[in-house]
């Protein structure tokens, strides 16, 4: 049977435009977790966005789109590349502009990236050791893609490139053993290590939990003090408290409490019906958690009273901590 590759390009482009369309949609916790961790602040941010309303298209009408947005953008040269998406970036944001800039990181590629990046920054007026948090999820969907090749054309760009731990991300989430064995590789007094130590376990433990366990146990103290918040929230943002405690066994007590608050800021992005037990757990050998694990009750009391004080009333060994007093 005949296959039509470019019915399968345009399926490939629809379905990763779906994901990048929910994953712009996000709110900003997750979207900072799935660009390389928690953003500065961005030092020259662009002028508020206006959201401008766009009635909802019939499926046929999208599709169309769709095709026509992948076959303009297959053909533009990098820098056109580059001001088109800057162009998105500083624009309104709409329906339609989300879809395209989803719909041009599906055709990221290294010089279109690198492109892209100097584009924005001469638009903003941004230096290259500033924080641009807006351009960082390309940066991601450029080392997904392209890794070593997007990093190299990156550095030709300008080697000081502060959101470095963002394409590092996105190339140790797709091929993390390609992404630590350059890492290893890197000479002990190479510049901006813990960046790209930050980038690589929040990629490695977001597609590679295994990996990111053997890697962060051969990490020396120093490396993993700086790893240890990234790659915490990372598990937890992307697999929930199972992804975290795959990680605790062979851990020192100092080691497990640090992974262990270092993941709660990312619990506000999990059902507290899931955070209140796991943080149960916690609470006596880890006293630090009792305030988040209060927090996490009283939103579940909010959002569901009855469950919240069913299991209130099955572990009546918390009723201290609940009420603000001793921790069990």
């Amino acid at each position: 049977m005949a296959i039509n590759k470019q019915s399968l390009r345009i399926h490939a482009v629809w379905l990763i435009v779906c994901g990048a369309v929910w994953y712009f949609s996000r709110n900003d916790a997750a979207r900072d977790a799935a660009a390389g961790g928690p953003q500065l602040p961005v030092v020259k941010p662009r002028p508020a966005a206006q959201t401008t309303a766009v009635p909802a298209a019939p499926a046929s009408s999208t599709a169309t789109l769709i095709v026509e947005m992948a076959e303009r953008i297959s053909r533009m040269t990098p820098v056109e590349y580059g001001a088109r998406y800057t162009e998105l970036l500083v624009g309104p944001e709409s329906s339609r502009s989300l879809l395209e800039r989803a719909a041009m990181l599906a055709e990221i590629d290294a010089g279109r990236a690198a492109a892209a990046y100097l584009a924005y920054k001469k638009r903003t007026g941004a230096t290259f050791t500033e924080n641009s948090s807006a351009i960082r999820p390309m940066l991601t969907a450029a080392g997904e893609r392209e890794g070593l090749r997007a990093l190299q054309a990156m550095e030709q760009t300008n080697p000081e490139f502060h959101e470095l731990d963002s394409l590092i991300h996105g190339w140790a989430m797709k091929k993390p053993q390609e992404a630590v064995s350059w890492f290893n590789s890197l000479p002990e007094d190479a510049p901006r290590q813990a960046d790209a130590l930050s980038g690589l376990m929040w990629g490695v433990g977001q597609g590679d939990p295994a990996t990111a366990r053997a890697v962060f146990l051969k990490l020396s103290p120093d490396d993993q003090l700086t790893s240890v918040s990234g790659l915490a929230q990372s598990l937890y943002t992307s697999r929930g408290p199972a992804g975290l405690e795959a990680l605790l066994p062979g851990m020192s007590p100092e080691m497990s409490a640090k992974l262990i608050l270092s993941a709660v800021p990312r619990t506000r992005s999990r059902s507290p019906g899931e955070v209140v037990p796991w943080l149960a757990g916690y609470v006596a050998s880890v006293p630090a958690t009792a305030v988040p694990f209060r927090t996490a009750w009283q939103r579940w009391q909010a959002t569901d009273p009855q469950a919240a004080r069913a299991w209130q009333q099955s572990h009546p060994e918390f009723e201290s901590v609940i009420n603000d007093q001793e921790a069990p």
